[in-house]
C-alpha cells in the first residue's frame, strides 16, 4: 500500500487483484478477461505483490490520484505461520487440520476481497461445507490395485480393417449415418465347436495376435486385442458352424437379398425416415415426432397424439400399396394407425415381431384414394395413450404378384410369439417379402 493508504497505480493493461476483472481500475474502460488473467500470471511470475483494490474504490478519483509506489516482494505464508481461520465446529473438524492449513494459507494471498469480490469471511465459511463435500460425497475410492494380475485372460477381436472409415468424428445424432460396409463380409470359423476353433488358432509372432489356420471365410482373420481396434471394423464374436450349416445360412440369405432386389423394382417412390434432407424433399409434416437413430440406421417415431406424414408419388396406372419398415424387436407394446390422405389404412400394433431384424408390412391403398392423383400424402397418427414404433423407410410400390403374395404369406418369418398374437389379434399375416 502507499504511505497514504491508498493502492498503488498499475500500468493500464494491468488491473489490480480485487477489482472487476472485466473493467479497467484506471480508466473504467471494459478490458477482455484474457488480458486480465495474463497479467496477473506476470505479477506471479516475477514475485511481485499483487495488491487488492477495493471495489468501492475501483473508479474512484482517489484511485485514478494515487501516487506510484514500489511494491513490496510477496512472502508466501507457510501452513505452520498461519493461525486457522476455521472454528473448532464438528464441520471444522471434520475437514481435518490438514485442510484447515491450506485455507490459511490461501486467505494469506487475499486482503480483503479476491478478483472476483469474495471476501475472507465469506470463503472462509463456506470453505469447510464444500471440503467435506468433495472429500467425503463426489469422491470414488480405488483400492486393491497392487493385487491385479500381470497376465492372465484378454478380449481378443477380428480385425476387419478400415474400408469404407474415414476420420470424422461420429458421435451422437447429428453424426454422419454409419453404413454397412458392401465389400466387408463377417468371417465365420467352420468347426464342429467352439474348441476345435480355438485349437485352430496359431500365433503370428506380433505379441496377442492369432491367426485361424485354414478354417476361416471367405479368409481366415487375424484376431488382436480388443481395446487396440477403436479405430477399425472389428468383431468380437464370430460364427462358428459346419460347412452344410454355412451352406444352409448363405442359400436363406441369398434368397432374402433377392426378396430385396425385387422390392427395389417394385419401388415407385420411397423416403428414408429420420434422414432429414431427403424428409424435406418428401414433404415432411411432423407434430411432437422425433427423428433419432436405431442400430446405425435412422428412424422416428412419435407418441401420445403425435404424427408425422410424407408426400410419395404413385404409379401412372393400376393399382398401389404403401410398405413400411419397422424394427422387429420392439421391447414395449406399441400401436397407432397408418394412414393416408387422412384415412385409416390400417391400426397396426408392433411387439417383437422379429427379434433383431427389420420388420417391413404392404397396405394396399383403396382405389379411391390413388384415382388421378399423381402423388398420395402417407403418414403415422397416434392416439393420447399410443405410440409408434421405430419406422424406417416408407415407400409406395406396385403390388407383388398373386403367386409372390400367397407364398409370403404361408411362411411369416416370425416368432411364435408373434404367429401366436397375429391368431389371437387377428391381423393380416404380413408378407416376408415382395
Amino acid at each position: 500500500m502507499g504511505g497514504n493508504g491508498t493502492p498503488p497505480a498499475l500500468p493500464p493493461s494491468e488491473v489490480a487483484l480485487g477489482s472487476n476483472p472485466f473493467v479497467d481500475a484506471l480508466t473504467g474502460e471494459v478490458d477482455p478477461l484474457d488480458t486480465w488473467l495474463a497479467a496477473l500470471d506476470r505479477l506471479s511470475a516475477t514475485g511481485e505483490a499483487i495488491v487488492p483494490v477495493r471495489p468501492h474504490l475501483a473508479n474512484s478519483s482517489a484511485a485514478a490520484a494515487a501516487p506510484e509506489a514500489q511494491p513490496s516482494p510477496i512472502v508466501e505464508p507457510r501452513a505452520p505461520d498461519v493461525e486457522s481461520p476455521l472454528p473448532q465446529s464438528a464441520l471444522a473438524r471434520l475437514v481435518g487440520e490438514e485442510a484447515n492449513q491450506k485455507l490459511a494459507s490461501l486467505l494469506g494471498r487475499i486482503d480483503g476481497w479476491d478478483r472476483f469480490g469474495l471476501s475472507r469471511s465469506a470463503l472462509a465459511q463456506a470453505f469447510p461445507f464444500f471440503y467435506a463435500l468433495y472429500k467425503l460425497y463426489f469422491r470414488v475410492q480405488s483400492t486393491d490395485h497392487e493385487k491385479i494380475p500381470n497376465t492372465g485372460p484378454i478380449v481378443l477381436a477380428a480385425d476387419l480393417g478400415r474400408r469404407g472409415l474415414d476420420s470424422a468424428k461420429r458421435q451422437g445424432p447429428e453424426a454422419p449415418e454409419l453404413q454397412e460396409d458392401a465389400t466387408t463380409r463377417m468371417p465365420t470359423l467352420v468347426a464342429a465347436s467352439a474348441s476345435e476353433a480355438l485349437g485352430r488358432l496359431q500365433p503370428t509372432g506380433e505379441p496377442l495376435t492369432f491367426r485361424s489356420s485354414g478354417i476361416g471365410r471367405p479368409d481366415d482373420v487375424e484376431l488382436r486385442p480388443f481395446y487396440g481396434l477403436y479405430d477399425r471394423r472389428h468383431s468380437v464374436y464370430l460364427r462358428v458352424e459346419t460347412e452344410a450349416s454355412r451352406a444352409s445360412r448363405e442359400a436363406r440369405e441369398q434368397a432374402a437379398e433377392a426378396a430385396r432386389r425385387a422390392v427395389n423394382a417394385r419401388t415407385v417412390d420411397s423416403v428414408v425416415v429420420g434422414a432429414l434432407t431427403d424428409e424435406e424433399a418428401h414433404g415432411l409434416e411432423q407434430e411432437r415426432a422425433s427423428a433419432w437413430s436405431r442400430e446405425g440406421r435412422s428412424c422416428r417415431s412419435t407418441r401420445y397424439g403425435g404424427s408425422w406424414s410424407y408426400t410419395l408419388r404413385l404409379p401412372e396406372s393400376g393399382p398401389a400399396a404403401v410398405r413400411v419398415s419397422y424394427w422387429g424387436g420392439e421391447t414395449r407394446r406399441h400401436r397407432f394407425d397408418v394412414v393416408a390422405e387422412g384415412e385409416t389404412l390400417a391400426t397396426q400394433a408392433l411387439f417383437d415381431d422379429r427379434p433383431g431384424e427389420l420388420y417391413e408390412v404392404e397396405y394396399p391403398l383403396p382405389e379411391r384414394l390413388t384415382r388421378s392423383r399423381e402423388r398420395v400424402r402417407v403418414g403415422f397418427r397416434t392416439g393420447p395413450a399410443q405410440s409408434t414404433g421405430s419406422v424406417f423407410g416408407v415407400r409406395v410400390v406396385r403390388p407383388a404378384s398373386p403367386a409372390n403374395a400367397s407364398r409370403a404369406c404361408r411362411t411369416p418369418a416370425a416368432t411364435w410369439r408373434s404367429r401366436w398374437r397375429m391368431c389371437c389379434c387377428r391381423r393380416p399375416c404380413p408378407p416376408r417379402s415382395g
